[in-house]
């Protein structure tokens, strides 16, 4: 087959399978020229800050179509692919025959006993070299991978839990949200002895602490010394629309995400809270095919999470926009604070107007969509491009 000529990267689990995926191609891009195949599309991942991947998606749903995928990959120069496996492909077995090198495993807790038995096949996969699995995870704790297979173990303490003796631990004796980025002190074992080091990479949240250590870990059982694969780890640069920050010291934070749900919304304003030092102003809407029940829950969060909520069109199909927001604002204990305006791009403006210098300014719900719907009329826009613009008329302002 075609991907045997690849060494591929399984990535399954929950949440941080596509943000595993691209620090990994970003991380492994010194040592061999890594592509990546996941929510975001097929192709070779920014490695400067710039770009996307293609936007075309792998073909899950047709296996033949996936190994065309690699092949294509291939032929482009790939070496190694990181390959984020959705839930419900891992739960019908269709990458048990790819193949795979390795098994990087995100967070388990909202495993059912078929995504348990899915992952059990998949970590006895012929051929697994090695199981990158998460300490901290309650669920992870009773899976034990095939014989020949190597374990890796990461978690966020120095120590790997009572009871389990990894052939490789990563883990962290200090971590530090920073005002842009992240700061976190490694330990590791077992492969190449103990060793520490300290990084600080560009990303945001605490969720990106795990997903690095997780990379870590796939970078160190390739035999890479601790020193190396932190000096890879600090060039990665972010998943684009998830999390991603714009903005340099001396201008306001500028955050980018595509939570657009009421949870993934409540977890994203809590992920960025930390590296806020003055005022947290949101930017977002609600899809015209969003569940209308939806749009009083995703108000009540914007405004419990935030300090400032600006409203906007995201999305609205041929549903009435004003309608729209007027459902999310129906959530809202005091709906008259908030501003609307649904022109997107003026929006967003606004936002950066009021902001200050220590002030973070989250635009949620696109992340890296480049469509706005409008109903007939289907406009092109970026909210990640808009942000560097929005940000670079700040500057030129002499804020």
């Amino acid at each position: 087959m075609p991907q045997s000529h690849l060494e591929v990267i399984g990535i399954a689990g929950g949440s941080g399978k596509t943000s595993v995926g691209h620090l990994l191609a970003q991380a492994l891009t010194s040592e061999s020229r890594t592509a990546v195949v996941g929510a975001l599309g097929v192709g070779f991942p920014m490695t400067l800050g710039e770009g996307d991947p293609d936007a075309g998606q792998a073909g899950w749903a047709d296996p033949d179509v996936l190994r065309r995928t690699l092949a294509g990959l291939r032929a482009q120069g790939a070496e190694t692919v990181a390959l984020a496996i959705p839930r419900q492909d891992l739960r019908q077995g269709r990458a048990a025959g790819l193949g795979l090198d390795q098994a990087v495993l995100t967070e388990l807790s909202e495993a059912s006993d078929q995504d348990a038995g899915a992952v059990d096949d998949l970590l006895r996969s012929p051929g697994l070299g090695w199981a990158v699995l998460p300490a901290d995870d309650p669920a992870a704790a009773r899976i034990v991978p095939g014989a020949g297979t190597s374990l890796a173990l990461y978690g966020l303490g120095p120590r790997p839990p009572d009871g389990r003796r990894p052939d490789l631990w990563v883990g962290l004796t200090e971590f530090t949200q920073l005002p842009r980025g992240l700061r976190l002190a490694v330990i590791t074992s077992g492969v190449g002895g103990d060793q520490t080091g300290e990084v600080e990479v560009p990303l945001l949240g605490a969720c990106n602490a795990a997903n690095l250590l997780a990379a870590l870990a796939v970078l160190r059982t390739r035999g890479l010394s601790l020193r190396t694969a932190l000096h890879a780890l600090a060039k990665v640069r972010g998943v684009p629309g998830r999390l991603e920050g714009f903005g340099r010291d001396g201008a306001p934070l500028v955050v980018v995400d595509s939570a657009c749900s009421p949870e993934g919304l409540s977890r994203t304003l809590t992920q960025l809270r930390p590296h806020c030092r003055g005022r947290l102003i949101l930017v977002c809407g609600c899809a015209g095919a969003t569940d209308p029940g939806l749009r009083p829950r995703l108000g009540a969060v914007a405004e419990a999470g935030s300090d400032l909520v600006i409203l906007t069109d995201d999305n609205p199909g041929d549903v009435d926009g004003d309608a729209i927001l007027a459902e999310i604002r129906a959530g809202m204990v005091h709906p008259e604070r908030v501003r609307v305006e649904r022109r997107r791009g003026i929006a967003i403006r606004i936002a950066l107007t009021l902001a200050g210098r220590d002030d973070c300014v989250l635009i949620a719900g696109k992340g890296q969509a480049t469509i706005q719907d409008l109903g007939a009329v289907k406009q092109r826009f970026s909210d990640r491009a808009e942000a560097v613009q929005a940000l670079l008329e700040w500057t030129g302002g002499g804020r």
